[in-house]
């Protein structure tokens, strides 16, 4: 078997493999650019009451440390855009002993004065998202297993171009669309315009 016509079996079927869990890790990276927002939008917590002019990030700790008693190690507090709230978290808590990484999730109101919301790191919508993207919902196994397809996806990248790379004077002809009467040749044009201009950024 020739060299060009292995990359280009190889190319069909990583694409019908990898190419599957790497669209599966794309659309769920896009939808957590907008991690906040759907938060706030699944998760409606209740705001305190009252003017909040300013957050009190010492009051918060006190807040904490009066509602989790038994939390008796270090809690982290956030600064995020979001002046209405503090968001912090307790890495290994014990309600989620076993799990890879699901530390306690805690809002308040932005006095401090206040829990409005508890949850926990892989048990709401958002972070069940983001454990599916990093992870594949695998712990650790899934996040060397999203590395290796990493790897296969660039060799992905690097087998098409391989699979199409024009001969000596045929540049022209290979970048333009061709007058097909199938709906598959026409699927070709696209696939190979859209992957040679995505090579480079992805």
């Amino acid at each position: 078997m020739k060299w060009r016509k292995l990359h280009r079996r190889l190319h069909l079927w990583l694409g019908l493999s990898v190419g599957i869990l790497f669209t599966l890790i794309a659309v769920t990276g896009s939808v957590l650019v907008f991690y906040d927002e759907l938060d706030k939008f699944v998760n409606l917590a209740p705001r305190a009451t009252g003017q909040q002019d300013r957050r009190d990030f010492d009051q918060a700790l006190i807040t904490l440390r009066d509602t989790y008693p038994d939390k008796k190690k270090s809690w982290r507090l956030e600064v995020s855009d979001d002046t209405t709230v503090i968001a912090a978290r307790y890495y290994n808590p014990v309600e989620t002993r076993g799990e890879d990484f699901a530390p306690m999730m805690v809002w308040l109101s932005a006095n401090g004065e206040q829990v409005l919301r508890q949850d926990f790191w892989g048990h709401y919508v958002v972070t069940w998202l983001y454990n599916l993207h990093f992870r594949l919902l695998l712990g650790k196994t899934g996040g060397v297993i999203v590395g290796y397809l990493g790897l296969a996806c660039l060799y992905l990248l690097i087998s098409g171009l391989v699979a199409w790379w024009p001969k000596k004077g045929q540049w022209v002809n290979k970048l333009r669309f061709k007058a097909r009467s199938s709906k598959v040749g026409l699927l070709y044009d696209w696939h190979k315009t859209i992957g040679l201009a995505a090579t480079l950024p992805l």
